[in-house]
């Protein structure tokens, strides 16, 4: 079982990276692409952010039960506020800009998270 969750963590943390690499590269692709950069952009941002927050609440879930800490949760709750005013309120800079402060948000969340997996297993 531990070996299933570090897996999922792993595939959490690399889903995270992308959003926040595609919210970096979105700017660039747009202005190349105009014709496809609207539909691609909402679909794969909304995707991207959708998956990462579904897997992080429920890594973060299976493994505050392990270590009782809310500092990870804290930080995801807040870079998933973020990410999901950015979807559904802002536009252009202000949407790019708070879509990647989410996603390092979680970034950080799921390292301290990982600390602390590791430091209760290691104690076991």
């Amino acid at each position: 079982m531990h070996k299933h969750s570090h897996r999922f963590q792993k595939a959490g943390v690399f889903l995270t990276a992308l959003c926040a690499i595609h919210c970096l590269a979105m700017p660039f692709l747009l202005t190349s692409l105009p014709f496809l950069g609207d539909y691609l952009s909402e679909t794969v941002e909304h995707s991207i952010v959708v998956i990462s927050l579904l897997m992080a609440t429920i890594i973060l879930y299976k493994d505050y039960r392990q270590h009782k800490m809310k500092t990870p949760f804290v930080l995801f709750a807040l870079g998933g506020l973020l990410q999901l005013t950015a979807i559904f309120f802002a536009k252009n800079q202000t949407e790019t800009i708070l879509l990647v402060s989410g996603g390092f948000l979680i970034m950080v969340a799921y390292f301290i998270n990982w600390r602390l997996h590791q430091k209760v297993f290691h104690e076991h």
